[in-house]
């Protein structure tokens, strides 16, 4: 059940395939707007990308902490009990 009714909208575009977001750079088209606006940051430069899984982030500080989600990588550790 959806609580919304964009959210069902949204959702159908999955059985359908319409992609009625446009990249006005190449065409390249989507079904969600976050995706589109994803993407637009490849052409526009405003952002890193994530070259595991694509993802757009503002500044470089957050790609890598991003970047270790993909790598398991966790450098900071509490001196107290060794977690981290």
């Amino acid at each position: 059940d959806f609580r919304q009714q964009s959210n069902l909208r949204e959702h159908l575009r999955l059985h359908t395939g319409e992609k009625p977001y446009k990249c006005c750079f190449c065409g390249d088209a989507f079904p969600k707007l976050p995706e589109l606006r994803r993407h637009l940051i490849s052409h526009t430069g405003e952002a890193h990308l994530c070259t595991v899984c694509g993802k757009a982030l503002r500044d470089p500080h957050t790609l890598r902490a991003h970047e270790r989600l993909h790598t398991g990588e966790r450098p900071f550790r509490c001196e107290q009990c060794g977690k981290s």
